[in-house]
């Protein structure tokens, strides 16, 4: 064969081959640009959904001061009403024969059931 036919052959094998790897790679690049695309799109989402729950984290700190600050206005009502009951009880012998008598034992019942359904 002559050399100059070599030559070209060789030449239009390696731009064949040269040809090849490009599109194969271009492929391999459209693909990862694709992979990235999700991921950005996952990533914006799970950025949102991050920033909606910072958000309930924050009106949930506000509900539970708010919880905190109820029950502790309605501990402090109860214990004077106790204090109150307990002074009334020392002073009115009336109020006091009054707490001792036996509570009925079917009003025990009904209340044990309710503190226990509570629960």
């Amino acid at each position: 064969m002559q050399p100059k036919l070599i030559a070209g052959l060789v030449l239009a094998l390696a731009i064949s081959v040269l040809a090849g790897f490009m599109f194969y790679y271009r492929s391999e690049a459209i693909s990862a640009k694709a992979d990235l695309d999700t991921a950005l799109a996952a990533n914006k989402a799970q950025a949102e959904t991050i920033t909606t729950l910072e958000a309930l984290r924050v009106t949930d700190g506000k509900v539970i001061v708010d919880l905190t600050k109820r029950v502790a206005s309605l501990n402090a009502e109860a214990d004077k009403k106790r204090r109150k009951i307990t002074q009334l009880e020392r002073a009115d012998n009336e109020v006091r024969a009054y707490l001792a008598t036996p509570i009925p034992a079917s009003l025990v019942r009904l209340l044990n059931d309710a503190d226990n359904a509570d629960r």
